[in-house]
């Protein structure tokens, strides 16, 4: 199938050497001049892979008056009848001078935004290996807390197996120091019983010597 292409629309146009024309493809073909003295400004090449869109053909300034081709797979398409005219060279060249010159500019200007770009990104890496510089610290301190953490957990451990111990040393004591009470209960009472006994047996040994 032969794309649909359209030469601004019309399929022959008239031109002078130096003018750009515009080809509207609406299907994919690889695109062909038939005059080398014209090219596709987007590769400056005769012929291009052209996908649907837009390509700008120039008409070279030694471009012969007559019609040019533009083929489609090989197919005529659009034909621009370049117009004899007389050019000053000298003219074209001041202003073929006048773009170069515009061009150089924007060149340099590009090299020095090209230039800030690469100072930017290099100071973006620097930013980017203090990041990492800060996370592997941050790493570093944070495997630090957990040992201390696990440290302290150890202790805490240890306390409370100790304050376990002492609880258990504590009841003990309690329960022996509530055993000697008892025992204290007892030896008073035993006390006070032979304390009795005694100061009986004597008040009634006074009282047998005196009847006697």
């Amino acid at each position: 199938m032969i794309p649909l292409v359209a030469l601004l629309v019309l399929l022959t146009l008239q031109a002078s050497p130096g003018d750009i024309v515009s080809v509207n493809v609406t299907d994919t073909a690889t695109l062909t001049v038939g005059d080398s003295c014209m090219y596709f400004v987007d590769n400056l090449q005769p012929s291009i892979n052209a996908t649907p869109g837009e390509y700008e053909v120039k008409i070279g300034i030694n471009c012969t008056p007559g019609l040019k081709e533009v083929y489609a797979d090989g197919s005529v398409l659009a034909q621009i009848d370049v117009n004899e005219t007389t050019i000053d060279y000298q003219a074209y060249a001041a202003s073929l001078e006048k773009e170069n010159l515009a061009l150089q500019k924007e060149v340099e200007s590009l090299k020095e935004k090209l230039k800030i770009s690469q100072e930017q990104i290099e100071t973006l890496k620097s930013q980017l290996e203090d990041l990492q510089n800060k996370a592997k610290m941050l790493g570093i301190q944070n495997e630090l807390q957990k040992q201390q953490i696990e440290e302290l957990q150890k202790k805490l451990e240890r306390a409370k197996t100790e304050l376990q111990k002492k609880k258990s040393d504590l009841d003990e004591l309690e329960e022996k120091i509530r055993e000697l009470n008892r025992q204290s209960s007892i030896y008073r009472l035993a006390t006070f019983f032979m304390v009795s006994l005694f100061v009986g047996s004597f008040v009634a040994l006074v009282f047998v010597a005196r009847k006697e």
